[in-house]
């Protein structure tokens, strides 16, 4: 069975640009290197998710923020607040990075 990651539709513009390669979640998330569909209400976008890793919110960087396709940290960190309006400082988030396939 292949991979499932959910994706808000917004994103798909950023994707099929090239732009966004990297997409963060809320929590320590089991993702297998390989294979995997980002997933909307509409679309089915095949990946290849090339490396998994895991740290705290707090320490999401400027690197991880243009991966996502953000021009700026603020920007990713306040996103994401929209998206996990739990998520603190302290919370672990998983960090996938992909490309498409």
């Amino acid at each position: 069975m292949t991979q499932e990651i959910g994706l808000a539709e917004q994103f798909i513009p950023l994707i099929n640009a090239g732009v966004k390669t990297a997409t963060v979640r809320m929590g320590r998330r089991r993702y297998e290197i390989g294979p995997a569909e980002l997933v909307t209400r509409k679309t089915r976008i095949p990946i290849m998710i090339e490396h998994v890793s895991f740290r705290q919110f707090s320490e999401l960087t400027e690197q991880d923020a243009k991966l996502d396709g953000f021009a700026h940290r603020d920007e990713l960190l306040q996103t994401l607040q929209t998206f996990y309006p739990s998520i603190e400082l302290s919370s672990p988030v998983t960090i996938v990075r992909f490309i498409r396939v």
